[in-house]
């Protein structure tokens, strides 16, 4: 379980970034951010320490004036109310004690071990050429060769 003064580290880390996006959950206590969306257990807000309204991040929670509409507006986020933080980079960071739990339901589900595709999509298996196709144990087959695809040419001539 992540500390908020673990949690500020991060984020500043990534700020370190050109922005991040801040995943939040909206119902949490304390949370002041436009009316349309409060109340909403995914809300992502991006902020950067370069962007004009300006912005702070403490232990207790980040503040940042940002734009809705054209129009400046404060927003104060409690750190136990932010569940994920990810960089314009792509690094990310989830902390599952403060997600929501449909967010947590839906990574468990992802993490889950997916059905053999062989087994549950046998046309789209065998529509490939036999190297592009694997065998039982993903490794192709060494004899495999690709499949001709039209006539054979008669043109050509095979020396040796």
């Amino acid at each position: 379980m992540a500390s908020n003064l673990e949690k500020m580290g991060i984020i500043n880390k990534y700020l370190e970034d050109d922005y991040i996006l801040l995943h939040l959950d909206a119902r949490k206590e304390g949370v002041d951010i436009p009316d349309h969306l409060m109340g909403n257990p995914t809300v992502t807000l991006k902020v950067s320490y370069g962007f004009k309204g300006g912005m702070q991040v403490t232990e207790e929670r980040v503040w940042a004036a940002l734009t809705f509409g054209g129009r400046f507006r404060d927003c104060f986020i409690p750190m136990p109310a932010i569940w994920g933080a990810t960089t314009a980079s792509g690094a990310n960071t989830i902390w599952p004690e403060d997600a929501p739990p449909e967010i947590v339901a839906q990574i468990i589900e992802e993490l889950k071990p997916k059905q053999d595709t062989a087994k549950a999509t046998p046309a789209l298996t065998s529509a490939f050429s036999a190297p592009l196709a694997p065998k039982i144990g993903n490794k192709p087959s060494k004899t495999a060769r690709p499949k001709r695809m039209g006539p054979k040419p008669t043109h050509l001539k095979r020396v040796k």
